[in-house]
């Protein structure tokens, strides 16, 4: 991804220019494209690609085109983000009152899908879980979606590994 003491990381964002806000009659999810930025070289990649994510697009690449739920409101929603067996488990600060657009079924999707991607252009990461402080069932009740074995029943035991 890079060289020396620096790192490519991909954050992905819909693009007003590509009308990226239109579904895809096959995926049903916003299209949205990859913006690399050179951080830090870190052993943590999906902590620093989550950080960047959240903390939305740069002036400039706003200026581009590219647009985001995300912003310097929302830079500090990460808890922590946990790689096991292929999963990524993505604790979150309570978003609620910060991102109210994510609970239409179109925010929710753009939200997902920039998420989703962030994390799986490391190829440590096949699926992705969500919890809110902890409480995978508070995230998915949030964005309309029911418990079921696509997000593992919302079975909050991976986010408190150690207990």
């Amino acid at each position: 991804m890079g060289v020396g003491s620096r790192s490519g990381i991909g954050r992905f964002w819909p693009d007003g220019r590509a009308d990226a806000s239109r579904m895809t009659a096959v995926r049903r999810s916003p299209v949205v494209f990859p913006v690399i930025r050179t951080v830090p070289r870190t052993a943590a990649v999906a902590t620093a690609a989550l950080r960047g994510l959240f903390a939305g697009p740069t002036p400039d690449e706003r200026q581009a085109g590219y647009s985001s739920l995300f912003s310097s409101a929302t830079a500090g929603l990460l808890k922590r983000v946990r790689i096991a067996s292929g999963t990524a488990y993505v604790d979150l600060h309570d978003p609620r009152d910060l991102l109210s657009g994510a609970t239409s079924s179109c925010g929710a999707a753009q939200l997902r899908t920039q998420l989703d991607r962030t994390l799986r252009q490391f190829p440590s990461v096949e699926r992705v879980r969500y919890a809110i402080d902890g409480d995978p069932r508070a995230f998915h009740e949030w964005l309309n979606e029911p418990c079921a074995a696509a997000n593992d029943h919302c079975d909050p035991r991976p986010f408190h590994p150690h207990r």
